[in-house]
């Protein structure tokens, strides 16, 4: 099932695989749509949408003195300085790739010419790579920090939110916004609870 525009007739077309009946219920599929993607484009929002994630921006600060070092490394990835990784809605909500650049963002410099030399690199993407336990715990840390202050950017908590959408008179645009924001919400928890179960491993 997908979509067309018909130019001469100067419409948004459904164009089904199989025939249907008349009164017949027809169901589309948006494709792998994000929440975001579905509020943007579509105008709704699925709370139980296995497709759903949160883009986290990290980046390595240009007044880093090994700036030029952990690039190299990073590049052995074919990660760059500067990424948008996405947090799954799922069992485990963390690439392998945010596993590496977090690693390497927290290295000193012995830990980066290790891993430059090291031609096993790949496997800094690997949740049991065979890094030392305290620097494991700081590289989880630096994670969950972010997404704490990720979190203390919105102004209102989930519990907040979901008294606002019990209110029956809401309207239906700050509706779907409050219920966007929601799901961004669940996902960044989700993704805490999960960095919280590391740490205690």
């Amino acid at each position: 099932i997908s979509t067309d525009y018909n130019p001469e007739l100067k419409r948004s077309e459904c164009l089904a695989v199989k025939n249907f009946k008349a009164g017949e219920q027809i169901f589309i599929f948006y494709g792998p749509r994000s929440n975001a993607e579905l509020f943007i484009h579509n105008g709704f929002v699925f709370q139980d949408n296995q497709h759903d994630g949160f883009w986290l921006h990290l980046g390595m600060s240009k007044s880093d003195q090994l700036k030029e070092k952990r690039s190299q490394l990073l590049l052995k990835l074919y990660l760059p300085d500067y990424k948008e990784f996405w947090l799954k809605k799922c069992e485990i909500p963390i690439s392998g790739q945010l596993l590496a650049f977090s690693r390497i963002f927290n290295m000193d410099e012995e830990q980066i010419q290790y891993w430059v030399k090291n031609s096993n690199v790949e496997s800094l993407e690997d949740l049991n790579c065979n890094i030392e336990a305290g620097f494991q715990t700081k590289c989880w840390n630096f994670l969950l920090t972010r997404l704490k202050l990720i979190l203390s950017t919105y102004k209102t908590n989930l519990e907040e939110d979901d008294n606002i959408l019990s209110d029956k008179q809401l309207p239906r645009n700050k509706c779907l916004a409050v219920q966007m924001r929601a799901t961004e919400k669940r996902i960044l928890h989700h993704t805490i609870d999960y960095i919280k179960k590391q740490l205690k491993n």
